[in-house]
This record gives structure tokens, C-alpha cells and sequence, in this order.
């Protein structure tokens, strides 16, 4: 009683992550500029093969939804060409004229992605853009994912930390992380410091130091009284806040 959740959220963390890592102009200029490259390929699906647009109803958000999930990220950690198509339904024709128009766009991430594998036949090991590393056995799926993954933990596991050192700072034990669900920090906040609480903590979280952060940061803020009543309230950009 007298408190509410704040959930903040990393939003598409490990998608600007392998931006960064990657370096791939297309991926980051799509970032820069907020185009929603799962609609786009949704929508080159539609387009070029009308059953699956059928098959989701005409429900291109729908269909946005699974292009994410089973051709994106797979794609980006190295799923191969037949098993995306069959997760989507694809014939083989139109997954590998989809495969080609996806890498033709992206070619900066297959590099890295084979420079990477290179680099661990190489020398064993993979390395988090702070420099950790991850050494094997490690199959190509773990190659990949290791960098993407732990770089963005270090994002997140660093803003726990920053919220927790400006809690002692301040006497304002609520910026206090109490919950972190894979890249989200929850927060326990009265009522009456809401607004004062999200303002930092926004600010704290989109405020990432590290020298590597090469695209904009953003974040999605929800409030509610129990985990399952939560209501985003607000998405912030790292080029509005910081």
C-alpha cells in the first residue's frame, strides 16, 4: 500500500547491440532513424508471397510479429536459410529470394558474423565489447550470441548499479533496483515520489558510459500495483532525454 511498480525496459537492446558490434550502416541507419525493419519484412512477405498475408488474416502486425521471431534474430544468430523457412512456412523459392534480399540489405552483419567465427577457430575464445570473454567449446549459435548477450548485460548490470549508487547519494532508497528480469529494472516506488523517481531513473538509465554506444538508447516505462496491472506510460530516447 502506498507504493507501485516501475518497470524500465531496455527496448531492442540486443538488436542495437549487434549494431554496435557489427558496424552494418544499414542496420544502424535503420536504428537512427526508427524504421521498423520486422514491419518491412513483413510486409516484402505480404507482398511477395500473399498466402502467408492470408494465413495471418491480413494482420500484418501479426505477421510483423513472427518475421521478428523467426527471421530476424534467428538470421542474426546464425539460423540457417531452410530451418527459417520452414519455422515461417516459406517455399523454398521465396526463402531464399527473402534470404538474399535480407543479406543483400545486411552484409555487414554476415561479415562480422564470419569474422567472428574466424576469430574463435583462431583463437578460442570470444569477447564482450568490454572484454570479457567466453572461451570454448562453443558451437557458431554461442559464438554469435555471446558478444550480443553479455554486451548487453553489461549495459543493464551497470545501470543497476549506477540507480543503486545515486539511491545512497540522494536518501532516495526506491531508485534501488529490487527486480531485474533479463533487461529490465523494477523498482518499488511511493506513491507520492513517482514522477521525481521516473525522471531519474530514466535519465540514470539512458545515461550509458561506455565508449562503444554507437546508436541511440531507449527505454520503456511502465507503472502498476501488482506485475500483471502494469501500463507503459511512456518509450524515451537517449537523443530527447540525455
Amino acid at each position: 500500500k502506498g507504493y507501485s511498480l516501475v518497470a524500465s525496459d531496455y527496448g531492442q537492446i540486443e538488436a542495437r547491440v549487434i549494431a554496435m558490434l557489427s558496424k552494418d550502416p544499414s542496420f544502424m541507419k535503420s536504428l537512427w532513424e526508427d524504421m521498423d525493419v520486422h514491419r518491412k519484412y513483413a510486409e516484402w512477405l505480404a507482398d511477395r508471397y500473399p498466402p502467408i498475408y492470408k494465413r495471418y488474416n491480413k494482420d500484418i502486425g501479426a505477421l510483423r510479429s513472427d518475421v521478428k521471431n523467426k527471421l530476424v534474430f534467428p538470421a542474426f544468430y546464425l539460423a540457417h536459410e531452410e530451418s527459417i523457412g520452414k519455422s515461417l512456412g516459406l517455399p523454398s523459392r521465396i526463402t531464399s529470394e527473402l534470404f538474399e534480399c535480407f543479406w543483400d540489405e545486411f552484409a555487414g552483419i554476415r561479415g562480422w558474423q564470419d569474422g567472428l567465427v574466424r576469430f574463435y577457430k583462431q583463437h578460442g575464445y570470444v569477447e564482450c565489447m568490454n572484454g570479457r570473454r567466453r572461451r570454448g567449446p562453443l558451437n557458431n549459435n554461442m559464438i554469435v550470441n555471446t558478444p550480443v548477450q553479455g554486451s548487453s548485460s553489461d549495459i543493464v548490470v551497470d545501470a543497476m548499479a549506477r540507480c543503486a549508487k545515486v539511491a545512497f547519494a540522494t536518501d532516495r532508497p526506491y531508485l534501488h533496483p529490487v527486480l531485474n528480469i533479463h533487461d529490465d529494472l523494477t523498482f518499488l516506488v511511493p506513491d507520492e515520489a513517482l514522477e521525481d523517481a521516473i525522471e531519474s531513473i530514466v535519465k540514470e538509465m539512458l545515461r550509458v558510459p561506455f565508449d562503444w554506444i554507437t546508436v541511440p538508447i531507449s527505454i520503456e516505462v511502465s507503472v502498476g500495483k501488482n506485475w500483471y496491472d502494469m501500463e507503459e506510460i511512456g518509450k524515451f530516447d537517449s537523443r530527447e532525454v540525455l
